[in-house]
């Protein structure tokens, strides 16, 4: 059997947008509506792929260079119905490698009135 490759991907955005709330769906189909920050990185494997859950409140001094160390993939998740947390993606950005992949992930869709193309959040890279 092949070796397959072990992806590192890495969840970055703002406290509360649901970063660990998707990667708990994700790997155990979990879900609770309590917010609880995350402390520092949780890191779980799902599969061939290391996700890397960074917290997102800045009280959180985090060393970036070693947390993107090898990584093949940064998620920015960000609340669509918060323009703030959109916006922080200029704050993120100075902390990551040049030259590595970056996706951005809408999160919170479900909230009703408030989604982001009303709030003047692009929804696409046209």
């Amino acid at each position: 059997m092949p070796n397959q490759t072990n992806l590192k991907i890495v969840f970055v955005g703002d406290g509360g947008v649901g970063k660990t709330s998707f990667i708990s769906k994700l790997i155990d189909d979990s879900w609770t509506p309590k917010y609880t920050p995350t402390h520092g990185v949780q890191v779980r494997q799902h599969g061939n792929m290391t996700l890397w859950d960074v917290a997102g409140q800045e009280k959180f001094s985090l060393n970036y260079p070693v947390i993107f160390e090898g990584a093949d993939k940064i998620i920015f998740c960000y609340d669509s119905s918060s323009v703030r947390s959109f916006k922080s993606y200029n704050g993120w950005e100075k902390h990551f490698p040049q030259n590595i992949s970056v996706s951005f992930m809408r999160m919170k869709c479900d909230i009703p009135n408030k989604h982001d193309h009303e709030l003047g959040i692009p929804t696409s890279s046209k």
